[in-house]
């Protein structure tokens, strides 16, 4: 039965109900009303009070607190005007706090179930109306132990498994069950690096940069995965040679393991990493059409010192979305590190729009060296890109990959299922890959050497037109018999000379015409960027 009181302090008298205030009356005579109000409940719970029957009802300027027929308390103008507020709104509160308080079983606990991690405590608050003092007793004491203090058990998880506890008290109890388990992941001491290169260095490649290093602030328990990571946007690019800190989060999850959020930083650092030349170009364009999902195309970055380029446009012909993935596959026992400098493009309809928007970030980034640094480690895949692609919807995107340290890695473009990718492919954390082995990633055809050509171009007044032909002579397969058409992702370094022998200054003209169908074309004139977003023949454009 739930324990009724009295009581008196600073001028206000109160009502109590298992130790709570369920009255609190201010006016004059209230210490009196008090006892008088408790008197009346105390009656009524004797006779079997139902706490659902207190009600409030209206009583001319007056309001009262009832149980059927019986008032507990009428509250005056007075209690009201004490209370700052009307005698209908200061009744229903009272009403609905004793029907609260009045429900309250002998005994309750806080929650029923409890997870606790490996090594740590937790508390479960408990509430008993009864004099006896509690007791606990753990069906599995070697899983966890707990401790009765006054409202309060102490839960210790001493090994992994689950345990169920009752808490007791004269005939009542309460039933507690609990879990032992590991946290997904953990805090892993020291600093973690993100490298990127380049003037003025674009904020979504901060971003990524920063994300694809905080992996390495937490250690992943065994079926363990990392989910998301939120990296503090904004980061001001510190000068060429040194770095500064970014708040970073990571949240990862995992079956029979307690999701975590570890908080932590990364040192973003500018390094001082010049582009080259690739001496490779990967095209992968085969199939340009996506029918199904898998294999688009496989390539190899040889190891330190190699410097390749990537070139992919894909177009979505699945009558569904698809994830497209970009990997990098390090089967060595040493990390690689790799130098990305990259255009790409979100996914299109137009198929120009799309290559132009790539080729055009692309250009932007090589010219000022902005780039970021992916460290894959030993035995993983790092992936690079990944985007959701729909239908009819085209992929394309350009990268310069040199490999700064390490041995071979792989190169994989792959169209897969929307749902595997978002569960496979985070891109801000490597996955471990052994087993998988160079020999088992088969080279696609489609990779020619030289993808920079330096032409020379000469004029003088009063002399023939000067034309320099862009994507003739196809660079060629070393073996196989097959070149790149169009000469696409080639960089085309113009050297063009005009000798004036006349007396006058002379103005020229330099125009881009599409000879082979429509194009777009981006150019790059004494620092200028020149761009032609789409020409149909015969027209030119004046660069």
């Amino acid at each position: 039965m739930p324990r009724v009181e009295f009581g008196a302090a600073g001028g206000s008298a109160f009502v109590l109900v298992n130790g709570s205030k369920a009255v609190e009356l201010r006016a004059a005579g209230a210490e009196s009303r008090a006892k008088i109000v408790a008197g009346r409940l105390q009656s009524l719970m004797d006779g079997g009070l139902n706490p659902q029957s207190v009600i409030w009802k209206a009583s001319g300027k007056e309001a009262k607190v009832v149980a059927g027929d019986a008032v507990i308390i009428t509250v005056t103008s007075l209690d009201a005007k004490s209370h700052k507020t009307s005698c209908g709104a200061l009744a229903s509160a009272w009403a609905e706090t004793l029907k609260t308080l009045l429900s309250e079983p002998p005994l309750s606990v806080q929650r029923n179930s409890l997870l606790v991690p490996l090594g740590e405590t937790r508390t479960v608050k408990y509430k008993s109306l009864l004099p006896s003092p509690v007791a606990v007793k753990i069906s599995d004491p070697s899983v966890v132990s707990a401790e009765a203090a006054e409202g309060c058990i102490t839960v210790k998880a001493l090994a992994l498994g689950n345990a169920d506890m009752v808490v007791s008290c004269g005939e009542f109890s309460q039933g507690i069950s609990v879990q032992v388990r590991r946290y997904a992941a953990y805090a892993v001491p020291g600093v973690q690096k993100a490298l990127v290169t380049g003037r003025a260095v674009p904020s979504s490649i901060i971003d990524r940069a920063v994300a694809d290093s905080a992996y390495g602030i937490v250690r992943l328990e065994a079926g363990a995965r990392i989910v998301a990571v939120e990296a503090k946007t904004g980061a001001r690019m510190p000068q060429k040679g040194s770095s500064v800190s970014v708040p970073v989060v990571v949240e990862a999850s995992g079956d029979g393991l307690i999701p975590t959020r570890i908080s932590g930083s990364v040192q973003l650092e500018n390094a001082d990493i010049s582009p080259e030349d690739p001496v490779r170009i990967m095209y992968s364009n085969s199939p340009e059409r996506v029918l199904k999902y898998g294999s688009l195309f496989t390539g190899k970055i040889e190891g330190a010192g190699d410097i390749v380029r990537l070139l992919y446009h894909h177009q979505n012909m699945i009558p569904s979305d698809i994830g497209f993935v970009i990997d990098l596959v390090n089967p060595s026992d040493a990390p690689a590190a790799v130098h990305i400098i990259e255009g790409i493009s979100r996914p299109m309809v137009d198929t120009f729009d799309v290559g132009y928007v790539a080729g055009l970030d692309f250009l932007r980034n090589r010219e000022s060296g902005t780039g970021r640094v992916v460290e894959v480690p030993a035995k993983s895949r790092r992936v690079i890109v990944r985007q959701v692609v729909k239908k009819i919807n085209t992929a394309s995107g350009i990268l310069d990959l040199r490999q700064l340290s390490g041995e071979a890695v792989g190169v994989r473009v792959t169209a897969k299922p929307t749902a595997a990718m978002l569960e496979q492919d985070l891109p801000e954390r490597p996955v471990f890959a052994e087993g998988i082995a160079l020999s088992d990633i088969g080279i696609s055809d489609h990779i020619y050497p030289g993808p920079v050509k330096n032409v020379e171009a000469k004029y003088s007044p009063g002399g023939q037109w000067v034309f320099v032909r862009l994507g003739d002579n196809a660079l060629k397969h070393p073996e196989l018999d097959v070149s790149l058409d169009g000469n696409y992702g080639v960089t085309y370094n113009i050297n063009a000379v005009v000798e004036n022998t006349l007396k006058s200054p002379l103005a020229m003209e330099v125009l881009f015409e599409a000879t082979a169908g429509e194009a777009c074309g981006v150019f790059l004139i004494d620092g200028d960027f020149k761009l032609v977003k789409h020409l149909t023949p015969p027209a030119e454009a004046k660069l």
